[in-house]
């Protein structure tokens, strides 16, 4: 009880410091009007000089604020791009920064530290220094551009959040660049075992660790359960969202050329996680979404071919019993923001920290390490403006060849008439039976990580003869290996496949259709038993009437969308 009460009051808090920061940011933006900024004078903040150009860059915006870069030579137009990011987010890429290097603590306070403290205990930058030195030229070149532009907009006037969160803009370098994209690469498997590990000193934890292990659809904060109890996977199963992507080849299109669709979901935030841009250098356009401080196109086309895809919730970890062997310990200070600096202690191992030595991952045990492929040195860059720009399927698989994490399906769509889909990643051989537990021995880790398997290696359609390839974050099909335990169910994937049917002459605009979807037939389905059981329950509830006339759509006015979410969610 002693222990209880004292996490309570420490909850408690960090509860408060966090109210009091969310009440502090509320009175600077509140109480301080910004006035508002003209597109011309807008414009006008945006650097004159950049350090390190070659030659003079054009930056063109379009009528809804969409930037194109316009330069004679990649790293020119990397520079370009700098300083469209560092234009439009900021703010959002020093948050970034400071979450990736664990210095929230400096803009929250205290109620950050815990953060901060996991943050560096998981160290993203750590494979940083050997992951640049095996890089090439070239993609040195584009990255030390990107910066450059970035640093030229961050000294220019800092934007109004700066003065909200009460910090001033800091130079960038290549390091930062590069665990912000290890941040990025977090492993999806980090948010269900921080659920499951609490789970694991219940008496019946074998039993459900049975149930659970390849159930779809495992969130954060809500567990599926076996399938003999449907009643209770209403929250989890049928959930609808997630990311598709799909490419449907000629022979289904009136233009008879392929078609291309990508729509990446990620939390819906403010600014967005996602940036709109494009470029051009002599030989080369490519236009696409970026992730703000990563100067890659993850989902993008050029003048041949369009890719994207989906996240593949891969598992690039393991959580290894480390009993008996030798660990390394080191302090590391962290600032806090009104408050004396505090000091933490770390413990490392061969294969990783110590994770479990993190409060967020609720282990029991004290000797638990997270082996990560994110702590390998890796070129996290090339892959990437090989894929941007790839002529053909052949550059397309060379390119994806060298994705590592996070593991994607990434698809393609030619100009010359070729679809496919590969899955991007690197990965363990891990057996395909099921593992007894979420914590591994060492010796079963080192060996399973003996050989990682590549795109090369795993499942790929390329031309199907269904005319179309699509993905929605779905287990692959016959797999090798255990790429993950933890994938979305089948529904949306084959929500697609049932819209593109055996329909031909598709556009574009029947594309946006699809994207617009918003049928959840499983739901529709429950949806009636659950009307069925509540007109006996309480008969004549309007409740009970919008469900039994639901037909599944989750539109605006969807009466029975708003019933069935109203019982049926978390």
């Amino acid at each position: 009880m002693k222990t209880r009460a004292a996490d309570l009051g420490a909850r408690s808090r960090q509860a408060f410091d966090l109210a009091g920061l969310a009440a502090s940011v509320f009175r600077r933006s509140v109480a301080r009007r910004f006035p508002p900024l003209a597109v011309e004078a807008r414009l006008a903040t945006l650097p004159a000089r950049v350090a390190g150009l070659g030659a003079s860059v054009t930056i063109r915006w379009n009528a809804q604020h969409v930037p194109f870069v316009e330069a004679a030579g990649p790293a020119d137009a990397a520079a370009g791009l700098g300083v469209v990011h560092g234009h439009l987010r900021l703010a959002q890429i020093e948050v970034m920064r400071r979450a990736a290097t664990g210095r929230m603590a400096e803009v929250a306070g205290k109620a950050a530290v815990e953060l901060d403290t996991l943050l560096r205990l998981i160290d993203f930058p750590r494979a940083t220094r050997p992951s640049l030195a095996m890089m090439p030229a070239d993609t040195l070149a584009w990255i030390e551009g990107f910066r450059n532009g970035l640093n030229a907009a961050a000294a220019a006037p800092a934007p109004p959040e700066f003065d909200i969160l009460g910090i001033r803009p800091e130079p960038f370098t290549v390091e930062d660049l590069f665990a912000i994209s290890r941040l990025c690469s977090a492993d999806y498997s980090w948010k269900v075992w921080r659920t499951l590990n609490a789970l694991r000193q219940e008496d019946d934890w074998a039993e459900m660790w049975a149930d659970l292990v390849g159930v779809a659809a495992v969130a954060d904060d809500a567990l599926p359960i076996g399938p003999e109890r449907p009643e209770d996977t209403l929250p989890t199963r049928f959930a609808p969202t997630g990311s598709n992507a799909y490419a449907i080849a000629g022979s289904r299109t009136r233009s008879g050329k392929p078609l291309f669709a990508a729509d990446p979901h990620l939390v819906i935030t403010s600014p967005s996680p996602w940036l709109i841009a494009g470029f051009a250098v002599p030989g080369q356009t490519v236009w696409g979404l970026m992730i703000p401080a990563l100067p890659i196109f993850g989902v993008g086309r050029n003048d041949h071919g369009a890719w994207g895809g989906t996240n593949l919730h891969a598992t690039s970890s393991e959580l290894v019993d480390m009993e008996g062997e030798p660990v390394e310990v080191r302090e590391t200070e962290i600032a806090v923001k009104g408050r004396p600096a505090r000091k933490a202690v770390l413990r490392e191992t061969a294969l990783g920290p110590l994770i479990s030595d993190a409060k967020p991952f609720h282990m029991p045990a004290d000797t638990v390490a997270l082996h990560w492929l994110g702590h390998r040195p890796s070129d996290a860059y090339t892959p990437y403006l090989d894929l941007m720009a790839a002529d053909g399927w052949d550059a397309f698989e060379k390119a994806v060849e060298g994705f590592q994490l996070p593991g994607l399906n990434m698809l393609w769509a030619g100009a010359d008439g070729d679809i496919g889909k590969l899955i991007a990643c690197h990965v363990p051989r891990r057996p395909l039976s099921t593992p007894k537990d979420l914590i591994t021995s060492r010796a079963e880790a080192e060996a399973q990580w003996d050989t990682l398997l590549t795109a090369r290696d795993l499942p790929q359609e390329r031309n199907p003869d269904r005319g179309f390839v699509a993905s929605a974050n779905e287990a692959p099909a016959d797999a090798p290996v255990t790429i993950s335990l933890y994938f979305a169910s089948d529904i949306r994937i084959d929500r697609i496949a049932a819209l593109i049917g055996g329909r031909t002459g598709l556009t574009l605009a029947d594309l946006r259709e699809f994207q617009t979807d918003t049928m959840l037939e499983p739901a529709a389905g429950h949806a009636r038993a659950l009307a069925r059981l509540g007109a006996t329950l309480r008969p004549g509830s309007p409740v009970v009437a919008a469900l039994a006339a639901w037909d599944g759509h989750y539109r605006a006015d969807s009466a029975g969308a708003a019933a069935f979410e109203l019982i049926a969610a978390p």
